[in-house]
């Protein structure tokens, strides 16, 4: 439980901090994860599985969504698989899945 505090909050809202008093151009964009309200049994495992990190993940999001004077995107992905990328990524509102996608089309793996 230690560990997911220290870097899915922590550390995250450190960062949050840092660029909001550097006032930087351009974006923060926050990885979190889908899951992060508890609402389904197999979020609830994972989380406890992980050690609360989804908790953690929403209290940084929570942190962010607070920060005055910046800019700022939260993207939850869902699943990502090996398969070549076969087309874009799928968007969709929080919370709700959308499908998966080839780790290639997100970023090198």
């Amino acid at each position: 439980r230690r560990l997911a505090e220290a870097v899915d909050y922590e550390a995250t809202v450190r960062l949050i901090r840092a660029a909001a008093a550097a006032g930087l151009p351009g974006r923060f964009v926050l990885v979190s994860s889908l899951g992060i309200d508890l609402t389904t049994p197999s979020a609830r495992l994972l989380d406890a599985s992980l050690g609360g990190v989804l908790r953690q993940k929403a209290k940084a999001e929570a942190a962010l969504r607070g920060t005055a004077g910046l800019d700022w995107a939260i993207v939850r992905p869902g699943l990502l698989d090996v398969t070549r990328p076969a087309g874009g990524v799928l968007l969709g509102p929080a919370g709700r899945w959308t499908g998966d996608a080839a780790r290639d089309a997100v970023g090198p793996g």
